[in-house]
């Protein structure tokens, strides 16, 4: 404890040094100091377990978590992508339980609650007690589900036999499925015999790693557990090592090791599904993908056909508003991009008006006629109107016309 004093909130791998050591050296002294001799093999382990209980209850509330490490940033992202993975089903982990079935999911719900409770526990030893007890139950939940399928192959052994027309359990393919139903149900039977007897006969071997692992991820992703990293990397870090290196809670802690490892690098290729598949998932929070030999109700089928023919609408529709927004953005910026080299090309030359070349055609008021030659002015920008006229232009110009009265003339006396 002195030595931990100093460095409890610097190093926290120096820490677990520390505590490793102490067990060991604790371990060696119980088994060779003659003190100890008489106590039993079980007792030895007890005392071990009491001090390791002690040691990581003392140390619990500046090493779980420390601010020195990133556990508590790799839990939020964690939790967070857990959250976003609510959609996968046992079935796309390869897992071959029936969260449907009510004996089933009675102990899928325990292992549920004894991951959860994980975080609530201040010794390693209590933690680790409540993953054995989760894992425990993840087994008598695939050894219920094997129970439960043979009872059903046999069920369907026996309707075939006696051309039953009951209707057919999910777990076996619907006459409906496809073209070759008869020869679809043909292998079934043939190869249900094998199958029940090997149920039957090995239920406790069924339930082997590569069952197990699959549904621990799926418990993993059905509860996500608070804290969950950060309780694995304290009973990593305190833990007595001879616990974890073996027996039946080293292998379930590693389990359940590798199945937050495996959430924490999920990626569309984990799971077997393509990028776009995983993405348009990832989007609408739905399983929207069916993969072949799923078992799924005629419904769920409908269900999810009508779900990805609405996701792709979605998405086209979301398309098609991207690239009207990009379109009428590049309209906009041509437009001012017009505008803009307009402007350069008035400022960088400048329109300069050659009055001499212009018809009156060309005047600001075209209805007034400047008869005579044109004078040049300097000024070419003016108009031909603020011209001032020389003596010499006047002298050409004609005189006015002069306005008579009109007089109207008699045409009878004019004709007389």
């Amino acid at each position: 404890m002195e030595q931990l004093e100093p460095i409890r909130s610097s190093n926290i791998n120096q820490a677990s040094m520390i505590v490793q050591d102490f067990y060991h050296n604790l371990s060696n002294r119980i088994s060779n100091n003659p003190m100890y001799s008489n106590l039993s093999p079980k007792t030895k382990e007890s005392v071990l377990n009491s001090v390791e209980r002690f040691v990581t209850t003392w140390i619990y509330f500046w090493a779980f978590a420390s601010p020195t490490t990133d556990d508590e940033d790799i839990d939020l992202k964690l939790q967070e992508k857990i959250r976003s993975l609510h959609w996968v089903t046992p079935y796309l982990l390869d897992s071959p339980i029936n969260p449907n079935s009510s004996e089933e999911l009675a102990h899928l719900d325990l292992a549920t609650f004894a991951l959860i409770k994980v975080n609530t526990l201040l010794a390693s030893e209590d933690k680790l007690n409540q993953i054995v007890q989760c894992c425990r139950s993840v087994f008598d939940a695939l050894r219920s589900h094997y129970r439960n399928y043979a009872a059903i192959t046999q069920q369907y052994l026996s309707n075939n036999n006696n051309n039953d027309k009951s209707p057919t359990p999910d777990y076996m393919p619907s006459q409906n499925e496809n073209n070759n139903s008869t020869h679809v149900q043909n292998n079934v039977m043939n190869n249900s015999v094998n199958i029940t007897n090997n149920v039957v006969f090995e239920q406790e071997d069924t339930a082997n790693a590569d069952d197990f692992l699959p549904t621990l991820i799926w418990i993993v992703l059905n509860s996500n557990p608070p804290l969950i990293y950060s309780n694995l990397q304290f009973i990593m870090r305190f833990a007595n090592q001879n616990r974890l290196n073996s027996g039946e809670a080293g292998y379930f802690f590693t389990n359940l090791s590798c199945a937050v490892h495996f959430l924490r690098n999920l990626t569309h290729e984990s799971l077997s599904l393509s990028e776009e598949d995983f993405s348009r998932c990832m989007r609408k929070g739905l399983l929207l993908i069916r993969r072949p030999g799923e078992p799924l109700s005629e419904n769920e089928k409908l269900l999810m056909d009508n779900g990805i023919r609405l996701a792709d609408l979605e998405d086209s529709l979301n398309d098609l508003n991207t690239k009207l927004e990009s379109a009428e953005l590049d309209m906009k910026r041509f437009h001012e991009y017009f505008h803009h080299e307009i402007k350069q090309i008035r400022t960088n030359i400048p329109l300069n008006v050659r009055i001499d070349d212009l018809d009156s055609r060309h005047l600001e008021n075209p209805h007034i006629l400047l008869l005579g030659p044109l004078c040049k002015s300097n000024r070419q920008n003016e108009s031909l109107l603020d011209c001032d006229l020389d003596e010499a232009t006047n002298c050409l110009l004609p005189d006015p016309i002069q306005p008579t009265p009109y007089v109207a003339v008699d045409h009878c006396k004019k004709s007389v």
